[in-house]
């Protein structure tokens, strides 16, 4: 049983719409004339991948060719006005009309940039604080069980460094804000850049925090963090 699409070996359809025919561009035998914004698609009748390919294209005319005319499919009389003037063009040609060129990504210039703290009178809350063991043992000794339960403490030498929820009011105490780099209140970086940034500029691990001050930066290992405690504070002290 013939189809009948088994004789149609053209198309009138959008320029648009030429895209459907992605799959046989490289086909020498399927040429098309652009004539304003419509493209005359023609090919072998017997290639049906063609006309298959066209089948979902909205506003997509087919044809076929009889005693040298071409008839629109189901039409009696031929259309005339087909095949339109222009030099038929292979699909390649007109779904990619230039070769395509390897172009070389451009070459970035990298500027060292000094990373530096800078006023700030945006209010940010708390996150840490630094202090001497003697004035973290003075809050220690009248603190409740509570807040001392609400904080941690990593301590180097003769200072504490103290991290939690609800931190002490020690007044002598330098407070910092920031979630995985601790910046000093009432101070923001500059240039300001996020947190990761920062953190990879200083070449720290994942399991350590970031401490910026004034005179430079220092890591601290997350393991030193320990809870507070009346006895362990004045163990520290002695020591």
């Amino acid at each position: 049983m013939n189809l009948p699409f088994d004789k149609v070996a053209a198309a009138w359809l959008p320029q648009v719409q030429l895209r459907y025919l992605a799959g046989v561009r490289c086909r020498s035998d399927v040429v098309a004339i652009l004539t304003g914004e419509k493209a005359w698609v023609t090919w072998p009748a017997e290639i049906d991948e063609v006309w298959q390919a066209l089948l979902p294209c909205p506003e997509c005319e087919f044809y076929e060719e009889r005693d040298h005319s071409w008839y629109r499919l189901g039409r009696r009389l031929p259309a005339l006005e087909f095949p339109p003037k222009g030099e038929p063009k292979s699909l390649d040609a007109i779904l990619f009309p230039a070769p395509a060129q390897s172009v070389l990504p451009p070459v970035l210039s990298s500027v060292a940039v000094r990373l530096q703290l800078v006023a700030d009178d945006r209010v940010r809350p708390t996150s840490a604080l630094r202090c001497s063991i003697a004035y973290l043992q003075e809050w220690a000794d009248s603190a409740t069980g509570k807040e001392l339960a609400d904080c941690q403490a990593a301590y180097c030498g003769e200072l504490v460094v103290l991290r939690g929820g609800r931190l002490p009011g020690i007044p002598t105490a330098e407070r910092f804000w920031g979630k995985r780099v601790w910046m000093p209140l009432g101070f923001c970086p500059e240039p300001n850049l996020p947190e990761s940034a920062v953190r990879a500029a200083a070449e720290v691990s994942p399991d350590e925090l970031l401490l910026l001050t004034q005179n430079g930066a220092e890591a601290i290992p997350e393991g030193l963090f320990a809870p507070v405690t009346r006895a362990g504070v004045q163990l520290l002290r002695r020591r």
